[in-house]
């Protein structure tokens, strides 16, 4: 138990000496120092407890070397006591005696020390350091002794007499002649373990019960090791004896609060829990979860977060969100419903509260969830009766109060042919009626079990009207005769189901029409992304529906075509659009925008003009060859003059030229020379 520093501050402040605690590490490191430190060395304690090498600094220099190698060595368990000169803040060496002894505390084993300011350097200060040693053993209520084997002598220190309620003045008793001094048990206990240090060398360290001689009981932490002569033989034994009777008084005392606390939660039909922060981890569920719940707590304990698996769909997301409170550490209170594994639901009020601790965030909390399905029930019946009074109050609503008896509808309070025709029904089992009974019947029993109404559609197949109802069926308890008894109300959407048949016959006839087309359908938002598309783009551009969907319409359109989409309109545009083997395809078409649940869209229908734009391309060829062809062709018109004679013929300058070179300077043709058989016979008669 760990003496606060504020304490030994005020007990030690007249004696120029400070209290102060350190780790079991390597540099000793001081967890807490006195504030009275600031008066003897004009340093405050956060110096020596943030930095661990600040007070080995500052002792003197030839001092250091022996301080630390005695300190290298371990602190006995019967503590040890140092002097040295170390440097205060005015720059000057004063002399201090440090005195060490180990402890057990709530946080584990930690050094408690006594750091005191001696007057009269070391040459004066035993008796000091003795008074200093034994003042630091009573506070941290830990006696020391030392038992010389082979004499059987030992030798207490006065905090040892004092727990032990003996007499100091008197012999200390052999080690043998303290089993008066235990508990039967503890003493069997302590001398098994000192006979194995005596043999082994090992140190050992156990609870005991002391009996003291004024007849009270201590509980003493005994701790104990060997040390050797010049042979290595266990000379003595040295140790500590530390109460811890106040320990063991609040342990006792927390562990009868907690087996109260068990007493309470596991005869509560509320559910406490505690757990993590997180959800991660469950520290504590009482048995009434697996009462309200129906699940175990061993599931619970094992999968902190399982109990969300039964809570309702409807109310899941709300509860997450709410448990985003206690994960930022605040308290919540919240209700849901669970669905319990035979199907019941059950309403829940789950509040948790977190567990603070000074400095440190929250880690965990602690709640209570308990079942408020009754107090619900009462609302909902209040709620009932109000709508069924607003009901009966509203014209033209059909409404009325029935039981179940044996597997029949029988009613109580109703003049409506709706009910009327469902009572007329002989048992559950009979005809054509078997059905409807039983539907009914399925559905009160559905609002039994959840305590909330039930709400359906149901087509009452009078043969007089044929009308549609929706229904509102909420459970009333029973009646005087113990039988299920149910009110309902029921609206006549006979012409809703009526205009909804034709809107099913129309989608039909559209959906009969578009996958049968060979053109193109399409309905796409306004941002571009699909909202149907037809059959024809899987058999036209190759696409499965999928690869579709993974695209955007103007993803297909040749990029030179892209900007045109946004443009369209009742006026016919041509695009191309991206086959799946890498073809464009031509298609022609017109868009326009429509309303779609309030939302804008448009609507695209086209036409593949592949063929027609190929037979285009090939006319367009053709043309553009023959124009070429004519352009090459020149032609003569009009008079010509010509001699009667020679048969020249005169140009428009009015020169006379021969005829092929007036025709070949104004057409394409050209002339070749020869002589025909007249001339050759007038010309040349000798030449046969």
């Amino acid at each position: 138990m760990l003496i606060p520093a504020e304490t030994l501050a005020v007990t030690l402040g007249p004696l120029d000496a400070v209290p102060y605690t350190c780790r079991l590490d390597k540099q000793l490191s001081i967890v807490s120092m006195g504030e009275e430190i600031v008066r003897l060395t004009g340093y405050a304690a956060a110096e020596f407890t943030t930095n661990p090498a600040f007070r080995w600094e500052r002792i003197h220099a030839d001092d250091r070397g022996r301080v630390l190698r005695e300190l290298s060595q371990g602190v006995p368990s019967a503590g040890c006591h140092l002097e040295y000169r170390w440097l205060a803040a005015d720059g000057t060496y004063i002399w201090f005696s440090d005195s060490l002894c180990a402890a057990k505390t709530d946080g584990g084993e930690l050094l408690f020390g006594i750091w005191r300011r001696m007057s009269e350097g070391p040459q004066g200060t035993f008796r000091e350091a003795t008074r200093e040693f034994a003042e630091m053993q009573r506070l941290a209520r830990v006696g020391s002794w030392r038992w010389d084997v082979e004499s059987d002598a030992v030798t207490w220190s006065e905090e040892l007499y004092r727990i032990a309620g003996l007499d100091p003045k008197r012999p200390a008793p052999g080690f043998q002649a303290q089993a008066r001094l235990y508990t039967p048990e503890s003493f069997a206990r302590l001398s098994t373990a000192v006979e194995k240090t005596l043999t082994t060398g090992e140190p050992y360290e156990l609870e005991t019960e002391l009996l003291r001689a004024d007849g009270a009981t201590r509980w003493i932490v005994n701790s104990g090791a060997a040390e050797y002569d010049k042979c290595g033989r266990v000379a003595c034994l040295r140790g500590t004896s530390h109460d811890i009777t106040e320990r063991k008084a609040a342990e006792s005392q927390l562990q009868l609060s907690e087996e109260r606390l068990r007493l309470i939660t596991e005869n509560i039909n509320e559910v406490f829990w505690m757990a993590d922060v997180d959800i991660e981890k469950t520290f504590y569920i009482s048995a009434g979860y697996e009462k309200v719940w129906g699940r175990s707590r061993e599931l619970l304990y094992q999968n902190p977060r399982s109990f969300l698996e039964a809570v309702h769909p409807e109310d899941l997301d709300r509860v997450l969100a709410d448990l985003e409170a206690q994960q930022k550490g605040e308290p919540f209170d919240h209700e849901y419903r669970i669905v319990r594994p035979d199907g019941s639901i059950r309403w829940i009020r789950d509040r948790g509260f977190p567990i603070r601790e000074a400095g440190e965030p929250v880690r965990r909390y602690v709640g209570l969830a308990e079942d408020v399905t009754h107090k619900r029930d009462e609302v909902v019946l209040r709620e009932s009766e109000a709508l069924l009074r607003s009901c009966y109050d509203c014209p033209g609503t059909l409404r009325g109060v029935f039981e179940i008896v044996d597997g029949r509808i029988v009613p109580v309070a109703t003049n409506t042919h709706v009910l009327a025709f469902i009572s007329e029904s002989r048992e559950a089992g009979a005809d054509t009626e078997t059905g409807i009974v039983s539907f009914w019947i399925d559905r009160c029993e559905e609002s039994r079990k959840t305590g909330r109404a039930a709400h359906f559609e149901f087509h009452s197949r009078d043969p007089a009207g044929g009308d549609w109802f929706y229904v509102h069926v909420h459970s009333l308890g029973t009646g005087p005769d113990g039988h299920p008894r149910y009110a309902y109300v029921a609206l006549d959407i006979s012409d809703r189901k009526r205009i909804e048949e034709q809107l099913r016959h129309a989608e039909e006839k559209f959906r009969l029409i578009t996958e049968n087309t060979s053109d193109f359908i399409t309905i796409a938002t306004a941002d571009g992304n699909w909202i149907y598309f037809n059959p024809t783009h899987f058999t036209k551009l190759g696409y499965d529906r999928e690869e579709l969907l993974s695209m955007r319409p103007n993803d297909l359109v040749h990029p030179d075509d892209r900007e045109q989409p946004a443009a369209w309109s009742r006026e016919p545009l041509a695009l191309r659009f991206r086959k799946k083997n890498g073809e464009w395809l031509w298609a022609e078409g017109v868009a326009f925008p429509i309303l779609l649940d309030g939302q804008p869209a448009f609507v695209g229908v086209a036409r593949d003009i592949t063929a027609r734009r190929k037979a285009e391309q090939e006319r367009e060829r053709l043309v553009t060859e023959l124009t070429e062809a004519l352009t090459k062709v020149k032609t003569l018109s009009g008079l010509v003059p010509i001699c009667a004679s020679c048969k020249k013929i005169r140009d428009d300058s009015g020169f006379w030229q021969q005829v092929e070179t007036y025709i070949e300077n104004r057409t394409s043709a050209e002339f070749t020379h020869g002589i025909c058989p007249e001339c050759m016979d007038r010309l040349y008669p000798d030449y046969k």
